[in-house]
């Protein structure tokens, strides 16, 4: 059982994605106990996506025009963070992974609070490893959104690599971070 004030957002950036594929993204995100708030952020040249947002733990954003994928999910951090999130996923938008996922993702987060940024390992849907994902994790050790989050040069990364969950996908990736206010670990 996880507190009730234990919130974990999420943000999908989207740009014209099939439905079908973002729904079942939608749905591995929204099958958990925990408090879950989900961001839309669409940057489609219409909202036919709009419609995706049916369920009230989700929350809908069409932007004027395409700000790109940093900017658009920049908005959904600074939600997340007016919201007190303890933690914040970036889910690409084909994505989909087993109930309990985001269960284990956070126990393993509240565990190991050395960890302040989790990737955790990435499979294709024939379970074929994506290897892709390793090369750019040291380039996303904090991100500059107007908040701090905890990795700095003490804290540990290395948490993610034994972490025993398995994600399906159908392209990239999945991130989780802590949302601190304040300073950054020293």
């Amino acid at each position: 059982m996880y507190p009730k004030n234990l919130l974990v957002t999420g943000a999908i950036v989207l740009y014209e994605n099939s439905f079908e594929v973002v729904n079942e993204a939608i749905k591995s995100f929204l099958s958990t106990d925990i408090n879950v708030k989900l961001f839309l952020i669409d940057n489609s040249l219409d909202d036919k996506l709009k419609g995706l947002a049916q369920d009230c733990r989700i929350e809908y954003f069409k932007l004027p025009k395409n700000i790109g994928f940093g900017a658009a999910h920049n908005i959904a951090f600074k939600k997340a963070f007016e919201l007190n999130s303890n933690y914040h996923l970036v889910l690409n938008p084909d994505i989909y992974f087993d109930p309990g996922t985001i269960e284990k993702i956070v126990d393993f987060m509240e565990s190991n609070h050395d960890v302040g940024h989790l990737m955790p390992k990435v499979l294709y849907p024939d379970v074929d490893c994506n290897f892709y994902v390793r090369l750019i994790l040291p380039f996303l050790i904090y991100l500059h959104v107007g908040f701090y989050l905890r990795p700095s040069r003490n804290c540990s990364l290395s948490g993610w690599l034994n972490m025993n969950v398995k994600i399906v996908i159908t392209n990239l990736s999945c991130m989780i971070f802590p949302i601190y206010r304040g300073a950054l670990c020293s």
